[in-house]
């Protein structure tokens, strides 16, 4: 076996930024340090003749936007670089690694910080919930491997990009990202809207086999939703209800729920075709409405709303539909929990909005859909990164009480900016110093031009960030 060439650890590179941090930015490495990441807890092969191990390399990436690195090439330019010299090479093939399961890394994490919070939950009002919804991922250009057109309901448009479904878990206080799978749209072609000249473009990765990520990716989403939520409950997140848009309203989904979940499906239901069993008849949800005789108004929500108790393919449900004024668009929630209120339905579904604000910080924040390789296997490692980044800052953000999750990325990011604006003024006195005992060594009247006016180093001065 070869020599352990090992050098440094988590701890003591830690130790450094601890020592010069605030409460906001320490906070980030009290908790990997609680985490105790090391590349037996992370289920990473460790190579024994590497100047730093995996799980080096795994934090490091997940640190880059707490110290405004964009990527892995602007990192040989940041602090980090001056502490842990890992060259961006070898981060960029461990992202390219797809025998790491770093959906199993991101379960793993997500359960440490729950632990870490739970008995705060104990008390808490809201019911537990799954939330499940899907974004857009925009890429520009077709050299990315399995890239697709998809229709975008922001634009109402097809773009150049992929469908993330996302699982969050919702405790009613905290947020966390469990899981996602990446999709295509096929088309009627089953092209993914791509012409032959763009597909050629693609990248190929050689040797690529056929992983689960990419067999998700031909999957059908409410087939993929399934499996989220059946790895969610085995990975210990049971929840009493699961949550989520029109789209994914089905018989399919809400028997999956019910009967092998063995919990309660509420969502928005889709106003079509779909036909309801009320009172021996079959009517749609636009039927029910029309029958409104009982129109009931809630002083709470300061809407209209009816209630009816119907059944939905063999399966009891309650539908909700609400208008908000006189001439406003009706809009029905179903629900499996037949003993739930109105007020009660409202403020549940409410939770699912949690999962538009995780979208929202984890692009804006922390690196979502901001990375342009063309290497499917390193967006899957990119958005896993983010989901756990989104993680770290859920548990800060309960523990600290800060008003958002923007406001305590900026105070981090603030913290370690500060720290290395700081080193950069001290390297600049210590050069000017070093100039001006060349300079003395000139004439009298050269110094003041030599030393201030054209010297670079003052020039340099004025372009500190």
């Amino acid at each position: 076996m070869l020599p352990n060439k090992i050098t440094k650890n988590f701890k003591e590179i830690s130790k450094f930024f601890v020592e010069n941090f605030d409460n906001s930015a320490n906070a980030i490495f009290t908790v990997l340090d609680m985490l105790n990441l090391n590349d037996k807890s992370l289920c990473l092969s460790t190579n024994y003749n590497a100047k730093y191990s995996q799980s080096i390399k795994f934090i490091l990436i997940l640190l880059m936007p707490f110290f405004c690195i964009k990527n892995v090439a602007n990192y040989c330019k940041s602090k980090l670089y001056s502490k842990i010299d890992c060259g961006k090479d070898t981060l960029y093939r461990f992202k390219k690694d797809n025998s790491i399961d770093f959906r199993k890394i991101n379960f793993c994490i997500a359960k440490k910080l729950r632990k870490r919070i739970e008995p705060e939950t104990d008390n808490n009002k809201l019911p537990k919930c799954l939330i499940v919804d899907d974004t857009d991922l925009k890429k520009t250009g077709c050299r990315f491997e399995l890239l697709g057109k998809i229709f975008s309901h922001v634009t109402h448009s097809y773009i150049l990009g992929y469908k993330m479904l996302s699982l969050i878990y919702n405790d009613g206080k905290s947020i966390f990202g469990l899981d996602f799978s990446l999709h295509g749209e096929p088309g009627k072609n089953g092209d993914y809207g791509m012409t032959k000249a763009q597909k050629k473009k693609q990248h190929s990765k050689k040797g690529r086999k056929n992983t689960e990520r990419v067999t998700e990716y031909k999957m059908p989403k409410p087939e993929s939703v399934m499996e989220m939520l059946k790895r969610a409950f085995s990975h210990g997140f049971k929840a009493k209800y699961v949550l989520a848009d029109s789209w994914f309203c089905s018989i399919e989904l809400i028997r999956f729920v019910t009967k092998t979940l063995k919990i309660n499906f509420l969502g928005m239901a889709k106003h079509g075709n779909t036909k309801y069993d009320y009172k021996d008849k079959q009517l749609t949800i636009n039927e029910l409405i029309a029958k409104r005789k009982d129109t009931k108004t809630s002083k709470q929500y300061n809407c209209k709303y009816i209630r009816r108790d119907v059944v939905f393919k063999e399966t009891p449900v309650t539908l909700f539909c609400i208008r908000l004024t006189k001439k406003g668009k009706w809009r029905t929630i179903i629900t499996t929990d037949v003993d739930l209120n109105f007020e009660s339905a409202m403020e549940i579904y409410a939770m699912r909005w949690s999962i538009e604000v995780f979208f929202k910080e984890c692009k804006q924040h922390l690196l979502l859909n901001n990375c342009q390789s063309v290497d499917f296997d390193v967006q899957i490692a990119e958005i896993t990164f983010s989901f756990i980044r989104f993680n770290i800052l859920s548990t800060i953000l309960r523990k600290q009480k800060y008003d958002t999750m923007g406001g305590l990325f900026e105070e981090i990011t603030k913290d370690t900016l500060e720290l290395t604006i700081n080193e950069r003024i001290i390297l600049f006195i210590r050069d000017l110093v070093e100039n001006i005992k060349t300079q003395l060594n000139d004439y009298k009247d050269t110094l003041l031009i030599g030393l201030v006016i054209e010297n670079q180093l003052v020039k340099n001065l004025t372009k500190l960030e």
